[in-house]
């Protein structure tokens, strides 16, 4: 089985087992991998849709109005077209995040996420959608548990995305991700062209864990991993 370490500030250290089968059973019964994953992958990758925006609010357990969104919808944005969608947030140079990426995400975040009405956690939902592969979702269940308190919306995505990048690097964690996406592509769970990035294999985990520490009587996933046969965390 596939282990995840999350190392903590304070020199401790967890470890997600069963990263597998975990992440297998989230794709096949949360309602926010078809109808968000599936559904709201977009037609132009610089170009956000109200699919993006109704696939977010009808999953994800967040909420954004049509409205507050309007003036962004249905034009390239260049603060998109300058962000290559190959770019990997796992998978980069310290080099590469530190010098290039880094800042063009914070321009990004700047003109999405200071809107009233979309939040750190909308804003970043539907971006992820846009940019899978290097956009870390800032659910406020995740945010919490890894102890993040930013001053404003930015600061708060770009300190989650600094955090699921470090969990990704951390000795080990990289060919565990591998794993299991290779496990997923095969397993028939879903199909091979939407297995779920690095980053977000992750945020699923961490928001995983953290409902069941949260909400251990209802934790739907941890009586799923019991069934399953599998260690919790």
């Amino acid at each position: 089985m596939a282990d995840i370490v999350v190392c903590w500030p304070d020199g401790k250290s967890e470890t997600l087992r069963d990263c597998e089968k975990k992440m297998a059973a989230f794709c096949a019964v949360d309602p926010s991998y078809i109808e968000y994953n599936v559904k709201g992958r977009p037609c132009e990758p610089d170009t956000i849709g109200p699919e993006q925006v109704g696939a977010m609010n009808r999953s994800m357990q967040t909420r954004s109005s049509s409205r507050a969104w309007q003036s962004l919808l249905g034009t390239p944005l260049c603060e998109l077209a300058g962000i290559a969608a190959d770019l990997d947030l796992i998978g980069m140079s310290d080099d590469q995040w530190d010098e290039e990426v880094r800042g063009k995400l914070e321009c990004l975040y700047n003109l999405v996420l200071r809107r009233p009405g979309v939040g750190a956690a909308s804003g970043t939902k539907v971006l992820h959608l846009m940019r899978p592969r290097l956009i870390a979702i800032a659910d406020s269940v995740v945010v919490g548990y890894l102890s993040i308190a930013a001053a404003d919306k930015v600061s708060t995505a770009l300190a989650t995305a600094a955090a699921i990048r470090q969990i990704g690097r951390t000795e080990g964690n990289g060919a565990t991700l591998s794993a299991v996406q290779e496990y997923l592509r095969t397993a028939g769970v879903i199909e091979a062209d939407v297995v779920p990035s690095a980053c977000r294999i992750i945020d699923a985990l961490l928001w995983m864990r953290a409902n069941g520490l949260k909400r251990p009587e209802q934790a739907g996933y941890h009586r799923l991993w019991r069934v399953m046969g599998l260690s919790s965390p």
